[in-house]
């Protein structure tokens, strides 16, 4: 059975870290759906308990990678997203607010159930993809994306890393008990790429984009390898 690992643009680590291993027997490929920035977005559907891919670029790759347009049910999926929390955290809206369980005086307030109801709005259509796959009866399981990164340009702009910190593991906690509810495997990223405060340690941060510029939040290879090394296991056992 063909294995796909597919999301959004965390996956590039991904696949450039598969490419360093043997894959122990397994037809087994990373492809990028698309830009993270939709997933906060409609971008399933169900037909006739298929489930097909609406937004453009999400279908274009997907037929591009895999020859359908449907997240096919004689395939292994692996989904890398869910956890792109920089969405969240990244918002200026936090230089002037904190989570309250952390907040410094003078600072603006924000409530445990706040933060809940900001994350389940950014993991709705997510979350909603995945219970469409589970319905039509289509394997799959979440990869996450990487821990935030110390160098990331919102804590220049005024965000505080233990904000960021904050509504990473709560964020992540939040998808991870929904997951467990509905019986969906969470790969987890290595201990040994984080930091004790759950950040991604330097040396397994890309450093450029393809394009030349510096790289704000995305992993390296050597991550991926890591990673990659977890993912396959767990197919192996499944």
């Amino acid at each position: 059975m063909t294995v796909w690992i597919c999301g959004n643009s965390h996956t590039a680590a991904l696949k450039r870290g598969l490419s360093q291993l043997q894959k122990n027997g397994l037809e087994i490929d990373v492809f990028p759906l698309g830009n993270g920035k939709w997933e906060k977005t409609p971008f399933s559907v169900t037909r006739e308990n298929i489930v097909e891919a609406t937004n453009s670029q999400y279908r274009k790759n997907l037929q591009r990678f895999t020859g359908a347009t449907n997240f096919r049910a004689d395939c292994v999926w692996g989904l890398c997203m869910g956890t792109h929390n920089a969405r969240i955290y990244r918002d200026e809206f936090w230089a002037g607010a904190e989570p309250a369980a952390i907040a410094r005086p003078g600072v603006r307030p924000i409530s445990d159930g706040v933060l809940d109801s900001i994350v389940e709005a950014d993991q709705f259509h997510i979350r909603d993809f995945i219970l469409r796959l589970k319905n039509g009866g289509v394997k799959c399981f979440v990869v996450s994306c990487p821990p935030p990164r110390l160098d990331h340009s919102c804590l220049t702009k005024g965000v505080r890393s233990e904000t960021v910190a904050y509504i990473d593991r709560c964020a992540r906690a939040s998808l991870q008990g929904w997951l467990i509810e509905h019986g969906v495997d969470f790969i987890a990223p290595p201990a040994e790429t984080m930091t004790d405060d759950g950040f991604l340690k330097a040396e397994y941060a890309a450093t450029l984009t393809q394009s030349g510029r510096k790289d704000p939040h995305h992993a390296n290879k050597a991550y991926g390898a890591l990673l990659m090394e977890r993912v396959i296991s767990h197919c192996s056992r499944s």
